[in-house]
């Protein structure tokens, strides 16, 4: 329905359901504006936007690249749906900012005419591209993809959100060939309020479940992304949707409510019964309806096999990886869009705009805490010349991709000339801290250069490659890896109450890395880490699973109810009880650990 912004009783309801003060706007002191951002090219355009490959210009994260939304007011507060979706885009965004699949987003922003979303870019371009280009998937192409978007869902609907809008253009790859969710224009939040159901008809029309299509007087719920998610596996292997793409929308939608979906004898039984469950028309016995979930949909067959944790954890290598020359590549992108002249032009503000859209702007807490450190602190390095980081030398090249992070990832390098091979942290240069590199070399050298401690990693040079800073020390055969999936400053399972406290401290005692080393004890008895429930907790990083385990950490007491934490020695348990006090005065010093009873009877049994 239209808006009428001169009527003052519309407009008034028009700034309550675009208002999202109520969820927090996290620094929005510190928000960045159009000025903050160069913008390179078109990737993409609709009905309501543009998004543009821009790179920053300023502050810690200059030069890093950002696919950038720019959505015009004036549309956007049209209609009263457009409006309320424009909001649950921003608000689904953020609480979505840290999982693994999802585009992060760390800068939403406003102008007077128009709305910013800027977040990660997904070099790798659409999937929709790449099959087009390529035809049909295998199925172990196919089964790599979809077993990363079923973990993208199942955080999403843990959430309370019913994403709605599955199909290949919403699904980008990165750099090293995973996917990334994008787009929550469609989505909604299922809350009591609305009786944890939906009622819109909204997505692509080859991809709506037959509930939506009815979905007067009962609604919806999240089944309906079980049956995009066949939808898309069905196109994956197959190289066209079930009920049809080139018909008019009558028909489709006549296909979807009374016809099967017709599978070639060349699918296996195995993919072919996940395709049928997942297209069952009736939600309540659809392959992860009826409250069932993602639990179910990783229950089947078709993923026999599977490690759902090193899913997670981006262990597995993608079946493909994007051919890119540059940081700033485009050519997995549309050359509709990206052959056009980049603009952004100027546009009129609503009328009466300025109480519209309240909170949008903010800045996600990872890219204001070094801005806020370099404003307030002067730091001194240990080692003279440790900024000056040489270029990457010819010879020197990335093999094999071992593991991703919040902050990096870690690949085996070789260098030519010499044979040699070493393991390379690969970090983008907005990411990059001198003192990660400082550390390694006043802990891991002595001052001529020579391996000081046997028990840290040898450290041998720091490389910048364009954007990103490789950091090159041994490489560890038969190593496991975990990525690092909070702050930079430390990982959650193994940080001590006073780092959670206060997110900008920057001087704390050496009792931390005690509390550390309690931690880890802990985990290497038990099994999983002493503020988790037990082993199967231990593997969920996601966002509310580390605002739970920050809150246990600072509030309560650690888990001694494991079997194998009551069948430990008494001197063992004191000593980890000692390490993990909550006061950092309470607890003991290296000299005290290392007399204490437990790592005395440690050395008279060797």
């Amino acid at each position: 329905m239209s808006l009428r912004l001169s009527n003052v009783s519309e407009h008034r309801k028009l700034e309550i359901i675009t208002d999202l003060s109520f969820y927090g706007t996290p620094f929005h002191d510190q928000a960045v504006g159009p000025n903050d951002f160069q913008i390179l090219q078109l990737l993409g355009s609709g009905a309501f936007g543009r998004v543009f490959l821009v790179r920053k210009l300023t502050r810690s994260d200059v030069g890093a690249l950002y696919a950038m939304k720019v959505l015009n007011k004036t549309d956007v507060v049209r209609e009263w749906c457009t409006a309320d979706h424009t909001r649950t885009e921003r608000v689904a965004m953020q609480v979505v900012n840290r999982s693994p699949f999802m585009a992060r987003l760390p800068y939403p922003f406003q102008s007077s005419s128009k709305l910013y979303l800027v977040m990660d870019f997904a070099i790798g371009g659409e999937l929709f591209t790449h099959l087009i280009q390529q035809g049909p998937f295998d199925e172990a192409r196919a089964r790599f993809y979809i077993a990363e978007l079923v973990l993208a869902l199942e955080e999403v609907h843990r959430l309370g959100i019913v994403y709605r809008d599955i199909k290949l253009e919403n699904i980008l790859l990165d750099a090293d060939g995973h996917v990334v969710l994008t787009d929550f224009g469609l989505s909604k939040f299922l809350t009591p309020a609305n009786a944890y159901r939906a009622n819109s008809f909204c997505g692509t029309m080859e991809y709506i479940a037959p509930e939506m299509i009815q979905s007067r007087p009962k609604g919806y719920d999240y089944a309906v992304d079980w049956w995009s998610l066949g939808v898309l596996t069905f196109e994956l292997l197959i190289g066209e949707p079930p009920f049809g793409s080139k018909l008019g929308n009558r028909q489709i939608v006549r296909r979807i409510q009374e016809c099967q979906p017709l599978i070639p004898e060349s699918i296996c039984p195995i993919a072919k019964d996940f395709l049928l469950r997942t297209l069952e028309k009736d939600p309540m016995y659809r392959l992860g309806g009826n409250d069932r979930g993602a639990r179910e949909v990783k229950e089947h067959a078709f993923f026999h096999g599977i490690n759902w944790s090193a899913v997670r954890a981006k262990l597995y290598a993608a079946p493909f990886k994007p051919t890119l020359t540059a940081d700033d590549d485009v050519q997995n992108f549309s050359t509709e869009f990206t052959d056009q002249r980049p603009e952004d032009p100027e546009c009129e503000a609503p009328t009466s705009s300025g109480q519209l859209f309240r909170g949008y702007t903010y800045v996600a807490p990872e890219h204001v805490a070094p801005l806020q450190w370099e404003a307030q602190f002067q730091v001194e390095y240990c080692n003279s010349g440790v900024h000056n980081i040489p270029p990457k030398p010819r010879g020197l090249e990335l093999g094999s991709h071992v593991t991703s992070g919040a902050y990096g990832r870690c690949h085996i390098a070789v260098d030519g000339p010499t044979n040699m091979i070493f393991m390379a942290k690969v970090v983008p240069l907005s990411k990059f801290r001198v003192s990660e590199v400082d550390a390694l070399i006043s802990c891991a050298l002595d001052s001529s250069g020579l391996r000081k401690h046997t028990n840290i990693a040898t450290y041998y040079q720091t490389f910048r490659d364009k954007c990103d800073v490789w950091i090159l020390t041994k490489f560890l055969y038969n190593s496991t890896f975990q990525s690092w999936k909070d702050s930079p400053r430390y990982t959650v399972d193994y940080a001590s109450p006073e780092l959670l406290s206060d997110l900008h401290l920057v001087t704390y005692s050496p009792a931390v890395d005690v509390y550390s080393l309690g931690a880890m004890l802990y985990t290497m008895l038990v099994g999983h880490a002493p503020f988790r429930r037990d082993q199967a907790d231990h593997v969920d990083h996601s966002f509310n699973a580390h605002v739970l385990l920050k809150m246990r950490i600072q509030l309560e007491s650690f888990n001694q109810q494991s079997e194998r934490w009551l069948s430990a020695s008494s001197a063992f348990k004191q000593l980890v009880i000692w390490c993990l006090q909550r006061s950092p005065v309470d607890r003991p010093s290296l000299e005290e650990i290392l007399a204490s009873e437990w790592m005395s009877a440690a050395a008279i049994s060797d």
